[in-house]
C-alpha cells in the first residue's frame, strides 16, 4: 500500500495522455481501502482505477501477466531506506517478464538498474512517476527490451537457489573466523 497517494496523483497527467487503466490488487487494512477508495472517487478515477481485493499466492503471475508494466511506487521513508525491506514485488514483477516502473531507492537500485532492467523515478514525484509510465506506454519496444534484461537479470542473480549458496557461504566464513 505504499506509494498508492502518489500513483493516484500520478493517473491524471498519465491520462492527460494516455488511456490507461490502473488495478491495485491486495487487501490492505478495512481503513487503508476505504480511504483508497474515497479518494479514487472524489479524484474521478473511478473509471480508470479499480480496487481489487487479495488474491491467493498461486494465481499472483496470472494477475501480473494481465498488465502491461507493473509500478512499484516505494516511499521514500525509514523502512525502505534506513532499515531495509526486501521489496519481493520487484522481483516477482521482473521475473514475469513485465516492463517496471519503480521508486528510486537503494534497495530498488540492489534489483534494478535504471534504463536498463526497469525505469526509475524520484520517490513521492507523482509527475515523476508519470513521466516514466508514459515513457513505457509510448515506447512499447522499450517497454520489451526493459522486461526482457530484468527477466534475465533475477534468473542470473535473484533466484532461491543463489540466495541459498549466499547464505550458506556466509555462514562458511563465519564458522571458519570461530574455529
Amino acid at each position: 500500500w505504499q506509494g498508492l497517494d502518489t500513483l493516484l496523483e500520478a493517473m491524471p497527467l498519465v491520462l492527460e495522455e494516455h488511456p490507461a487503466r490502473l488495478k491495485i490488487v491486495g487487501q490492505g487494512r478495512k481503513e487503508q481501502r476505504k480511504s483508497l477508495q474515497k479518494r479514487i472517487r472524489k479524484m474521478g478515477l473511478e473509471g480508470w482505477v479499480s480496487l481489487e481485493g487479495s488474491v491467493s499466492h498461486d494465481t499472483i503471475p496470472q494477475v501480473i501477466n494481465q498488465a502491461h508494466l507493473c509500478l512499484a511506487p516505494l516511499s521514500f521513508n525509514d523502512r525502505n531506506v534506513t532499515q531495509g525491506c526486501c521489496p519481493i514485488k520487484v522481483l516477482e514483477y521482473l521475473a514475469c517478464g513485465k516492463p517496471l516502473v519503480a521508486a528510486n531507492l537503494p534497495v530498488v537500485r540492489e534489483l534494478a538498474c535504471d534504463g536498463q532492467e526497469a525505469l526509475l523515478f524520484t520517490p513521492d514525484d507523482p509527475a515523476d512517476l508519470a513521466r516514466c509510465i508514459l515513457t513505457l506506454l509510448n515506447d512499447p519496444p522499450l517497454a520489451e527490451r526493459l522486461a526482457e534484461a530484468g527477466c534475465q537479470r533475477v534468473r542470473r542473480e535473484f533466484t532461491w537457489e543463489i540466495a541459498q549458496q549466499k547464505l550458506l557461504g556466509v555462514y562458511e566464513r563465519l564458522l571458519e573466523t570461530e574455529g
